[in-house]
């Protein structure tokens, strides 16, 4: 320990296994070389108000932090080795450190700067600095440069017109900082594992796009003091144990189209003087719920909710639940947006805003749907739990009732089944996964190597299985309804190759009937699918490409020896009560018995083969063959 010295030269000395190995209390001027500080409990070498000291040779493993300044200015460190520690090396409010040649490896958080003011910011630390074999891009002063993609580090001080593309970072304290920093971007990079993944603080008119920052212990995205209309699109802040994306004491910025979901606290939160924020369609739920506001208020806090226990009878949940809470109590005028793909116009027809009130589900006054935009938007001034609602009861939207003798509200699955996928970072699913509904009935093969993607491009790793309350009331007119039908999510992902989807049924209840998959597409209706069925296992299987409502409808068909025909569609029966296979023109929908697309060689195929059986068996009963 060297308290209020001045002047002194210590050398290859060895301070392990302490509480603190090396401390310099108000010291200066002195220099250090050649010293070792391992295993010590909570620091390696501190720095405490201390100036102007030379540091050269170091090394500090595998302790709390491995060198720490406090309000210590004018250090140079030369030639130091920082590996295996808690948390590598932190400057909190010191100015104009030196640093060069230092090898920094495998830390928790490898490196930090913190501080009050921009001289606290001020260093020199170049790229002969390197955590795990990468460069620290530490800019002062910079302008009109972009950062290499090999950073190991990103901190850029009082620049201008500086863009980071197109990396991706971990294991650090701020991933990436702006610090006193304009007119930049931040674009397609990818930042887990951090304390924060990308600050902003005291830095304006900065543009921060397509960002993936998740699993970070506090912050995805944290802006603090920026303020004159940074802008943030695109970002996806997922899965961080604090608040996905956080905007402290700064105004005037515009988010657009941000993903804020499984943050531990909230998913957006404006704080402390932060106001005149516009933020549109930041989505918060795995099934897309998003809301869209413009702040008024220093003190709004937004998180998206999977489930709710509870249950509002006759109703059906749209997309998930956001909890809104503000400080002041005024109004906020809001948009709550919705997808409409697996609703039919009569089910988004009743769509409606509700809070929840203890137990009760409370209508929200005066909101005002929009099918065109897909948005309710109200101005709300009680806060809490929200969700949008369609009715799910057939007498009172129009919906076709289920058959099978259960009524619609038990059959609904208010959580349904979550699966997670083994993904990589590209959505590519490392290992053959099969999906099942809660009650066994259809299961989702996803071969190895398969590619999931939500609307947005993002990865998907988790995958939910429903049953709605009902069906959209527009179910082709021909067809009878085996009330088996589900619902999978994220709503719109798509894969790059085909999946198969597989619908248990009892062949008993069939009888003369063909069973179909079809899909519905709310610009299309329903749309039959290519079906193999196996009788013996009572199995319907049909490809897909994306998540939508499928359902298993029965078709009428005359099932002979060998070939059955269902009007203009030719059923192949393999052999008779085994497997069949329902062939469709590729890409003809089929909505009722009225729309179907006759196609001219298909018909005349269905007419020789309807023939080619009636003379069979005319044979037959007259003795020949």
């Amino acid at each position: 320990m060297i308290s209020y010295s001045n002047n002194n030269i210590l050398t290859d000395n060895n301070a392990s296994s302490n509480f603190v190995g090396i401390y310099l209390g108000h010291a200066v001027n002195n220099t250090l070389m050649n010293n070792t500080a391992n295993s010590n409990t909570f620091n390696g070498i501190s720095l405490i108000g201390s100036n102007d000291n030379t540091l050269i040779n170091s090394t500090t493993n595998s302790n709390g932090y491995a060198i720490l300044l406090g309000t210590s200015d004018n250090n140079t460190f030369t030639n130091t080795t920082v590996s295996s520690n808690d948390n590598g090396i932190f400057l909190e409010r010191s100015k104009y450190s030196i640093f060069s040649n230092s090898t920094i490896s495998s830390n928790g958080y490898s490196f930090a700067v913190e501080g009050s003011e921009l001289g606290h910011f001020l260093h020199d630390i170049d790229q002969t600095n390197q955590i795990d074999g990468k460069p620290v891009y530490y800019w002062v002063n910079a302008s009109d440069a972009q950062i290499p993609s090999d950073a190991g580090l990103v901190c850029v001080v009082n620049s201008m017109n500086i863009t980071v593309r197109d990396i991706g970072l971990t294991n650090e304290y701020d991933c990436v900082l702006f610090a006193y920093t304009s007119n930049s971007t931040i674009q397609n990079i990818t930042v887990s594992e951090n304390n924060y993944g990308v600050h902003l603080l005291s830095s304006s008119n900065n543009v921060l796009d397509n960002i993936t920052a998740s699993n970070n212990d506090q912050y995805g995205i944290y802006l603090s003091s920026s303020s004159n209309y940074n802008t943030l699109t695109n970002n996806l802040a997922n899965s961080n144990a604090g608040t996905g994306i956080r905007i402290r004491d700064s105004i005037n910025g515009i988010l657009t189209g941000n993903h804020a979901i499984g943050n531990g606290n909230y998913g957006f939160d404006a704080v402390v003087n932060s106001t005149d924020l516009v933020v549109t369609d930041v989505v918060l739920t795995n099934s897309s719920a998003q809301v869209s506001f413009v702040t008024d208020a220093s003190d709004i806090r937004v998180r998206g909710i999977e489930t709710s226990s509870a249950a509002f009878p006759g109703k059906t949940n749209v997309n998930g639940y956001v909890n809104i809470t503000r400080s002041d109590g005024q109004y906020l005028d809001t948009t709550f947006s919705y997808n409409d793909s697996v609703m039919s116009s009569n089910d988004e027809s009743t769509v409606s805003l509700f809070r929840l009130s203890g137990s009760d589900w409370i209508e929200v006054p005066d909101a005002l749907l929009n099918t065109t935009g897909n948005y309710v938007s109200a101005n709300i001034s009680e806060f809490g739990t929200f969700g949008l609602f369609r009715t799910s009861e057939s007498s009172d939207s129009g919906v076709s009732s289920i058959s099978g003798g259960s009524s619609v509200a038990a059959r609904v699955r208010s959580q349904g089944t979550i699966t997670d996928l083994h993904v990589n970072e590209d959505g590519e699913i490392t290992a053959e996964t099969v999906v099942k509904s809660s009650d066994d009935k259809t299961t989702i093969t996803l071969e190895k190597g398969t590619i999931a993607l939500d609307p947005y491009g993002n990865p998907v790793d988790k995958i939910i299985v429903t049953v709605p309350a009902s069906l959209p009331s527009d179910v082709p007119a021909d067809v009878v309804n085996s009330g088996l039908y589900f619902d999978f999510g994220p709503s719109g992902t798509t894969f790059n190759k085909d999946v198969m989807i597989t619908i248990d049924f009892d062949p008993d209840e069939f009888e003369d009937k063909a069973p179909i998959i079809y899909t519905y597409i709310s610009e299309g209706g329903w749309i039959a699918m290519e079906t193999t069925v196996d009788w013996e296992s009572g199995k319907a299987t049909a490809m897909i490409s994306h998540f939508s409502l499928y359902a298993l409808f029965k078709i009428d068909a005359v099932v002979e020896d060998t070939v059955a025909v269902v009007e203009d569609t030719v059923v192949e029966v393999i052999e008779e009560n085994t497997d069949v296979s329902i062939l469709l023109e590729e890409g003809e929908p089929v909505v009722d018995g009225n729309n179907f697309s006759y196609i001219f060689w298909i018909s005349i195929l269905g007419f020789v083969l309807v023939l080619g059986i009636v003379l069979m068996k005319k044979q037959k009963d007259s003795g020949g063959l």
